[in-house]
C-alpha cells in the first residue's frame, strides 16, 4: 500500500516565559523552556523531538527573547537542527503579538503555509492518536478553519483553558473528525457546569491554521496587535536565519494571548478531540488516570522525583528531597556556561537522543 504523504506544517514554537512557573528552577534569566532535566534535554528540546518524530520540523520558527538567542541556538545545535529560524522579540508582549509576527514573516515570500503553533513546553510525545489528529487538523486548516486539540484523557491537570463542545451520544458511529467550539473557557474563568449534551476538553496548547487565516482573524479581533506587528516586521533586521523585530513598534503592541484575544469571538474555531497522555507544566506524566468525578484530592499522588511548581501559593508541605533540580539550570542566559563538574552540565552531558521520522500518515 502506498503511504500517504505527510502534511506540510510550518511549526512555530513559542519560547517566551517569565520564568515564574518553575521558580527557582527557572527564572527570568533562564525561563522554563530552556531548563534541563535528568536526561540532559530541555523542555524545548523535548518538544522539538516530538515535532521531529511527526515530521513537522521541515519548516520551523522559534520565537524567543533577544536575551535567549544563543541559548536557543545552542539547544538547536545539540539536536542537529540547523534549518530552523529564530524570530527575536525585543520585549515580551504575549503570544498574540508573537503569532502575528510569525504569520507575517511566513507570507513574506508569497507562501501561505499551515502554521502549527505550540508552546516550547508542549508535554506531548509522538503518539498514533496525535498523528491521526494532525492529519485531521491539517485538512480542516486547509479549508480555512482555526484548529485546536481538546484533550479527552482524564488525568491531573493544572489550571488551563478549556473548550466546551457538543457531547457525542451515538456510540454506534465513529466520532466526528472535529467539533464546533461552543464556548472558550479561560483558565482563570468561572463558568457554569456543562449541560448533559456538552463536555469540556482541556486546551492542549496547539493551534493550527493557515498563515493567511491567522492574519485575517487578527485583523478582525486584534487589529492593534496586527498593526504593531506589521511595523515591527517592516522595520526589523535580518541576518542569515535570525530576524530581530523592531523595538519601538513591537513594544506598543497590546499585551495578550492568542487564545484570549481571538478564540472567544472566532467563528471558525474547530476542536479535534485528542486522547493522548500529556504532562503537567513542568512535571512528569502521571502513571494512572484519575477519575474526574472522584472525591479524592488529585494532588495527593506521590510526587517524589518530580518538579513541583506553584502558580499562586507557595508549596509549604513539600520536603526538599522531593524536588528534582534539573541539571543545567545554572546556565547563563548570554549563551555561555558556568564551569561545572556536573557530568550532565551543558559541556559534558550527552546530546539528547534523536527520534527519527515515523510513517506518520499512512492511514490518514
Amino acid at each position: 500500500m502506498t503511504q500517504a504523504p505527510s502534511p506540510e506544517f510550518h511549526s512555530v514554537v513559542l519560547c517566551g516565559d517569565s520564568g515564574s512557573r518553575l521558580w527557582p528552577l527557572s527564572r527570568e534569566q533562564l525561563p522554563q523552556p530552556f531548563t534541563t532535566g535528568e536526561d540532559g534535554s530541555s523542555l524545548l528540546q523535548q518538544t522539538l523531538m516530538t515535532l521531529r518524530a511527526i515530521g513537522a520540523l521541515n519548516r520551523a520558527t522559534l520565537v524567543c527573547g533577544e536575551a535567549f538567542r544563543f541559548v536557543a541556538s545552542d539547544q538547536l545545535e545539540e539536536m542537529g537542527i540547523f534549518n530552523a529560524h529564530l524570530l527575536l522579540e525585543p520585549c515580551g508582549r504575549g503570544t498574540a503579538a508573537a503569532v502575528a509576527c510569525a504569520a507575517l514573516m511566513a507570507v513574506r515570500k508569497g507562501t501561505d503555509p499551515v502554521m502549527l503553533v505550540c508552546p516550547a513546553e508542549l508535554g506531548i510525545d509522538s503518539d498514533p492518536a496525535l498523528i491521526a489528529g494532525l492529519a485531521t487538523a491539517h485538512r480542516a486548516a486547509t479549508a480555512g478553519r482555526m484548529v485546536a486539540f481538546g484533550m479527552t484523557r482524564a488525568q491531573p491537570t493544572p489550571r488551563r483553558p478549556s473548550f466546551r463542545v457538543p457531547r457525542e451520544t451515538d456510540d454506534t458511529t465513529p466520532p466526528s473528525a472535529f467539533l464546533p467550539m461552543l464556548r472558550y473557557i479561560d483558565a482563570a474563568g468561572i463558568d457554569r457546569a456543562p449541560n448533559d449534551d456538552e463536555i469540556d476538553l482541556w486546551h492542549s496548547g496547539i493551534l493550527i491554521a493557515k498563515a493567511s487565516v491567522w492574519i485575517a482573524e487578527l485583523s478582525r479581533h486584534a487589529p492593534a496587535v496586527l498593526d504593531c506587528a506589521r511595523l515591527a516586521v517592516e522595520h526589523g533586521s535580518e541576518a542569515e536565519q535570525v530576524f530581530k523585530l523592531e523595538l519601538v513598534n513591537f513594544s506598543q503592541s497590546p499585551v495578550g494571548t492568542i487564545e484570549s484575544m481571538m478564540l472567544p469571538r472566532s467563528r471558525i474555531a474547530a476542536i479535534v478531540p485528542l486522547d493522548v497522555a500529556w504532562q503537567l507544566d513542568g512535571g512528569t506524566p502521571p502513571t494512572q488516570s484519575i477519575d474526574p468525578d472522584a472525591s479524592a484530592d488529585p494532588h495527593t499522588h506521590d510526587t517524589r522525583g518530580t518538579v513541583v511548581y506553584a502558580t499562586r501559593d507557595p508549596v509549604t508541605r513539600a520536603d526538599a528531597s522531593d524536588l528534582l533540580l534539573p541539571s543545567g539550570a545554572h546556565r547563563m542566559h548570554d549563551g555561555g556556561s558556568i564551569s561545572s563538574t556536573d557530568p550532565l552540565s551543558p559541556v559534558q552531558r550527552a546530546k539528547p537522543a534523536l527520534v527519527g521520522p515515523v510513517g506518520a500518515f499512512s492511514n490518514a
